[in-house]
């Protein structure tokens, strides 16, 4: 084998990355979409506490640092800048996924009715899904987490069996109703009420959690 064929093979592999490093990512979706679709609650919670409290407490050292000058300061506004920033980041989290919701729900809808997509109408949606988000947060977050998760793995598998799918295809699929997008959104309906359901039976609510602590504590 000379030079010119060995350069060759290493340019058609080379030209064959992109769509493997797309069918990893899609892999790695469909897990994280499977841990997203029926655990999504537990982790949203902690991953946003923990993001927001590290932020908060960098930014807080940093205030504390520049305007008292000792490293008392630094570390007292470490402590309150990360429980507000965890706080502010939860809450800031649950409006973000509540509105994803909103105009996921806006959108799908449209197409089912052969409209096209109205974006101001999928921003008031949006807003909406949020504001109701932050006053039912348990509801929404187990709903929207479920419903996403299960379109990553839906749309994951989808690709590995040769129909590529992505959500900007699904307002054009619903108006045509091919058999693959019939089966796609089926498929995501289903393992979103599955995860929703799995949710709800598994993640307590807060007088429930209330209840155990002060069940441990008198033990």
């Amino acid at each position: 084998m000379d030079i010119q064929e060995l350069l060759r093979e290493l340019l058609a592999t080379l030209g064959d990355l992109p769509s493997a490093l797309q069918g990893v990512s899609l892999g790695i979706g469909i897990l994280i979409g499977l841990v997203q679709c029926f655990w999504g609650y537990r982790l949203f919670r902690v991953v946003l506490g923990i993001v927001g409290f590290v932020i908060g407490a960098a930014l807080g050292w940093a205030l504390g640092l520049s305007f008292i000058g000792e490293q008392w300061g630094a570390i007292l506004g470490a402590i309150l800048g990360g429980i507000i920033g965890a706080g502010l980041l939860y809450f800031l989290g649950v409006f973000v996924m509540g509105g994803l919701l909103g105009a996921m729900l806006g959108a799908t809808l449209l197409g089912v009715l052969g409209l096209d997509q109205i974006p101001w109408l999928l921003l008031v949606l949006g807003i909406i899904g949020g504001i109701i988000a932050v006053i039912f947060q348990r509801a929404m977050i187990i709903l929207s987490t479920a419903f996403s998760g299960s379109w990553s793995v839906v749309t994951g598998i989808a690709y590995f069996l040769g129909a590529g799918y992505a959500w900007s295809d699904l307002p054009a699929g619903l108006r045509g109703m091919s058999w693959h997008t019939v089966a796609v959104l089926l498929g995501w309906l289903a393992l979103g009420i599955i995860g929703s359901v799995v949710q709800f039976s598994t993640a307590p609510e807060k007088h429930e959690r209330r209840r155990s602590r002060q069940r441990r504590q008198r033990r």
